[in-house]
C-alpha cells in the first residue's frame, strides 16, 4: 500500500483511468469450434484478466471500473470456468454493471441452470447471442420470446430432434444477421423474421433447405451456404424456377456439396464471390449462373480449383478487380500462366493473390519463366496505366522434401523491374499466409 500511494495513477482523472481501464481488456480470438464472429471480443469470467483484474486492484480501481458500464458489455460463458461461472451473484453484477447499454453474449451447454436463468432476465438488452439449444431442455428460450428489442445479431446452433420448433425469435424486430448451424435438426425448426434479415449464414443444412430459406429473405445483402451433406441434389434443384434476390451483393459457398445451390439463385447485385469448385459440371454451373445473373463482380476467390477449372470459368469473366487462387495438391499448369498473359482476359484485374499447396504432391510442373512473361505482360508495356496489376501475391508450399530457392531469387530479379503502379509484390515459401 504505501507504494501504491506514491504512484500517481491513482490520482488520475476518473475520465482518464476508465479509459485506461479499457484498454487493458483482453484481446480475445473467437473459439474455432463456434464457427462464429456474431460477438466480437467476448470476455470471460477470469480474475486474471480486466476487467475483474483491474476491478480487484484498490478500493477506487474497484468504484471507476464497477461504473463504467462499457468494460462489463461483453460476456462469455462458453467455456466451464469452474466454480467462478457457477456463481450467479458473479454473472448478476456483471451484468448489472453494464446497465444500460446492449449486451453481448456467449452462451453454451455447460452454461450453469442458473446463470442462464439470470441472463434471461436481462434479455431486453441482448443485442448480440451466442446460444445453443439441445436436447435436454429444447424450451430453454421460449419464455425471452416478444421480449428482445434490441437483439440484432444470433448465432444459434440447434442440437435438438424434431418436432420441437423453435420461435423464441420470431419477433425481435431488429434482428439482421443470424449464423444457424444444425446438429441433428432440419432448418424448418426455427422460425425467425426472415423478411427482414440482411446477412445470412447456414452451416450444415440441405441445399434444398437452403434455397427454400432463401425464397423468404428478399432484404438479404451477405449469404453464406456451409454444407457437409454427400448427397448431390441435383434433380431436385432443377425443378426449382430461379430466385431473384436484388440485394446480395456478397455470397460465399463453402465445399462443394452447396454448389448446386446456385442453379437456383438469380444475383444481379451480386459483387463478391467465393466458392469451392469440387466435382464434373461445377464450372458450368458457376458460368451458367454468371451469365443469367449478369452480374458486375468485383471480387471472386475460388477454392480447390485446378487450372482446366480455371480455363474455362475466367474467360466470360470481365469485371472482377480482384482474383484469389486458393489449390491444395493441384497443379496450375503453363496454360493459366499462357491464358492469364493476354490482358483481354481480367481486363480490370488489379490484384491476384494464387495459393498454391503442393505439400503432398511428387512435383512442380509449372514454369517460373510463364509465371514471369505474365506478370511482366500485366506490369509493364501498358498503353493504359489502368491495365497494371497491382498486387500480386503468391504464397507458395513445395512438394515434401523440396525447397524453393529459384522462386525466391525469381522475386528478387522481378522486383527491379515492375511498374510504378505494383503497389505491392510478394512471393513467400513455405509459410502458412502472405508477410
Amino acid at each position: 500500500m504505501p507504494i501504491v500511494n506514491q504512484v500517481h495513477a491513482v490520482i488520475l482523472p476518473t475520465e482518464l483511468l476508465a479509459e485506461i481501464f479499457l484498454l487493458c481488456l483482453p484481446d480475445v480470438t473467437h473459439q474455432p469450434e463456434t464457427h462464429s464472429y456474431v460477438v466480437d471480443q467476448p470476455r470471460t469470467l477470469r480474475r486474471s484478466e480486466a476487467p475483474l483484474l483491474v476491478a480487484s486492484a484498490c478500493k477506487r480501481w474497484r468504484e471507476v471500473a464497477t461504473s463504467t458500464p462499457r468494460l462489463w458489455l461483453s460476456l462469455d460463458l462458453n467455456r466451464d470456468l469452474g466454480p467462478v461461472s457457477a456463481n450467479t451473484g458473479v454473472v448478476s453484477s456483471w451484468l448489472s454493471r453494464s446497465h444500460p447499454y446492449p449486451l453481448s453474449l456467449v452462451l453454451n451447454r455447460h452454461c450453469p441452470p442458473r446463470a442462464v436463468d439470470e441472463i434471461k432476465r436481462h434479455c431486453e438488452r441482448w443485442g448480440a447471442v451466442e446460444l445453443r439449444i439441445h436436447e435436454n431442455d429444447p424450451r430453454v428460450f421460449d419464455d425471452v420470446r416478444g421480449r428482445l428489442p434490441c437483439l440484432e445479431k444470433l448465432y444459434l446452433c440447434l442440437e435438438f430432434e424434431p418436432p420441437h420448433v423453435v420461435e423464441s425469435f420470431a419477433d425481435a424486430h431488429r434482428l439482421k444477421q443470424v449464423f444457424l448451424e444444425a446438429g441433428t435438426t432440419e432448418l424448418g425448426s426455427v422460425v425467425l423474421p426472415w423478411h427482414q434479415l440482411t446477412s445470412l449464414t447456414c452451416m450444415y443444412f440441405s441445399d434444398i433447405e437452403c434455397v427454400e430459406i432463401l425464397k423468404k429473405c428478399p432484404a438479404l445483402v451477405d449469404c453464406c451456404l456451409i454444407g457437409c451433406s454427400t448427397d448431390r441434389s441435383m434433380e431436385l434443384m432443377k425443378v426449382f424456377s430461379p430466385i431473384v434476390l436484388r440485394r446480395i451483393t456478397s455470397l460465399t459457398l463453402c465445399e462443394a456439396t452447396v454448389l448446386d445451390t446456385l442453379r437456383s439463385l438469380e444475383l444481379p447485385s451480386l459483387r463478391d464471390l467465393q466458392l469451392e469448385l469440387g466435382e464434373d459440371g461445377d464450372v458450368e454451373i458457376l458460368v451458367s449462373f454468371l451469365t443469367r445473373s449478369s452480374c458486375q463482380l468485383e471480387s471472386i476467390c475460388l477454392w480447390q480449383v485446378d487450372d482446366q477449372d480455371l480455363l474455362r470459368c475466367l474467360p466470360v469473366l470481365a469485371s472482377p478487380v480482384t482474383l484469389e487462387i486458393r489449390t491444395c495438391n493441384q497443379l496450375l499448369t503453363d496454360d493459366f500462366f499462357r491464358l492469364l498473359k493476354d490482358r483481354t482476359i481480367l481486363p480490370k484485374l488489379r490484384e491476384l493473390d494464387i495459393d498454391v499447396n503442393l505439400t503432398n504432391w511428387p512435383t512442380r510442373d509449372w514454369t517460373d519463366s510463364l509465371m514471369r512473361d505474365m506478370i511482366l505482360s500485366r506490369c509493364i508495356g501498358c498503353e493504359n496505366l489502368s491495365d497494371h496489376l497491382e498486387v500480386f501475391r503468391l504464397l507458395y508450399k513445395p512438394p515434401e522434401g523440396e525447397d524453393a530457392p529459384e522462386l525466391l531469387a525469381f522475386a528478387s530479379e522481378l522486383d527491379p523491374l515492375l511498374s510504378p503502379q505494383m503497389l505491392e509484390f510478394e512471393i513467400s515459401a513455405n509459410s502458412d499466409h502472405w508477410v
